[in-house]
C-alpha cells in the first residue's frame, strides 16, 4: 500500500511518538503547508527532505463577495485594528498581548484607535487584565467566537489586520485579510513571511519588538494610501498563488510525479 501524509501543525515541529514518526518516515511522500513546517518536521523527526513537498493553503472565498449582515453588529467607531485567532494558554505566542501593549503609544498618535479581537480560549482573561492594567480596556473589544458572516464583516470594516505571531505554520487568517485587500502586519518568523511580503503586501516586524510594532501600526494607520497599496497587492498575490484552482493544480502535479511512475511500472510488470 502506498500512502502520503499531510503535515500542517505545531505537533510535527517537535519529536512525535514513535508510531507517528515511523509513519512519516515510511510515507511515499509528505505534503507540508509551508517551508517553515517542512524544515521543523525534517529536523525534529529525521525525515528525508526529498520526499517532502510544500503545498500552501488556499482560500476558497468568492472573489467578488462582499458582506452586509442582516443585523449590523456593533462596530466601534474609529481606526480599527483586527486580530483573529485562538486565545489559549498553550498558544500565547500569537501576539495579541503585544498589540494591546502597543495601544498606549498608538493612542497618542491615533486618538480614535480601536482593537477588535475575534476568538476565545483559556487565555482570554489574561488579555482582559492586561488591557485594564494599561488603561486601554475601552479600546479593546473581545468579541469571542463569531459566525462566518460577522467574521467577514469585521474583515471588511478593519483598517489594518495584525497578528504578530511567533510561530504560525502558515497563517490562514492572513489570506482571509488579503481577500478583503487589507494591509497585514505579521511577525518575521514562522510561516508568516511565506504569505506576507514585507513592504509589498504588508509589514513584518520582529516578534516581541513592541516599539517596532507600535511604529509600524502608527505608520499604517496614518497613511491610507499605503494601506490601500499594500492591501491591493495582497489581494493580487492571493489570486495568483493561494486560490483553490492553484492548490488543485499543484496537488495534481505532486500526485502525478509520485504515483504515476509507480502505476506505470506496475502495469508494465503485469503485462510481462
Amino acid at each position: 500500500m502506498r500512502f502520503g501524509v499531510i503535515i500542517y501543525g505545531w505537533d510535527v515541529w517537535h519529536k512525535i511518538s514513535l508510531i507517528r514518526r515511523l509513519a512519516l518516515q515510511q510515507a511515499d511522500f509528505i505534503i507540508s503547508i509551508s517551508e517553515y513546517t517542512k524544515r521543523r518536521a525534517i529536523t525534529a523527526n529525521e525525515i528525508d527532505g526529498e520526499r517532502v513537498f510544500v503545498l500552501p493553503n488556499a482560500l476558497e472565498w468568492k472573489t467578488s463577495e462582499t458582506y452586509e449582515p442582516e443585523i449590523r453588529p456593533l462596530q466601534p467607531q474609529g481606526t480599527l485594528l483586527l486580530s483573529v485567532g485562538r486565545l489559549n494558554n498553550l498558544e500565547q505566542q500569537k501576539g495579541f498581548d503585544a498589540v494591546i501593549e502597543s495601544l498606549p503609544a498608538l493612542a497618542l498618535r491615533i486618538p480614535d484607535v480601536q482593537y477588535i479581537v475575534i476568538g476565545s480560549g483559556t487565555d482570554l482573561e489574561r488579555h482582559r487584565q492586561l488591557a485594564r492594567q494599561l488603561g486601554v480596556s475601552q479600546r479593546v473589544h473581545f468579541l469571542g467566537t463569531v459566525d462566518e458572516k460577522k467574521l467577514r464583516y469585521y474583515y471588511q470594516c478593519c483598517d489594518v489586520f495584525v497578528m504578530p505571531s511567533a510561530q504560525e505554520g502558515f497563517g490562514f487568517v492572513y489570506l482571509e485579510a488579503m481577500h478583503y485587500a487589507k494591509a497585514v502586519v505579521a511577525a518575521n518568523s514562522g510561516g508568516a513571511p511565506e504569505v506576507v511580503q514585507d513592504g509589498i503586501t504588508g509589514s513584518l516586524v520582529q516578534y516581541g519588538d513592541k516599539d517596532q510594532l507600535a511604529e509600524t501600526l502608527i505608520d499604517l494607520c496614518l497613511d491610507r494610501n499605503k494601506r490601500r497599496r499594500l492591501g491591493k497587492a495582497g489581494y493580487q498575490r492571493l489570486q495568483e498563488e493561494f486560490t483553490f484552482p492553484h492548490f488543485k493544480q499543484k496537488l495534481t502535479e505532486i500526485l502525478m510525479k509520485e504515483l504515476a511512475p509507480r502505476f506505470a511500472h506496475k502495469s508494465a510488470s503485469q503485462i510481462r
